[in-house]
């Protein structure tokens, strides 16, 4: 029985444990992703607000004095 455990362990891939520096790249790289899709998002929702104020859907000169 305790053979059988014995195979049984041998045959399940062990994980390697993270190196400090290892850990602290990992984290960089989320860090860094959240960034860039937060970034992406800003400058998303910027773009459509210029476009809004730039190119009115009504072009009356009401709306134009508030500009």
């Amino acid at each position: 029985m305790a053979n059988d455990r014995t195979m049984l362990r041998s045959k399940i891939p062990q994980r390697q444990t993270m190196s400090a520096f290892e850990a602290r790249v990992s984290l960089l790289l989320a860090l860094a992703s959240q960034s860039v899709s937060l970034s992406q998002r800003v400058v998303t929702d910027l773009v459509a607000e210029t476009a809004s104020m730039s190119f009115p859907r009504d072009m009356r000169i009401e709306t134009l004095k508030k500009l």
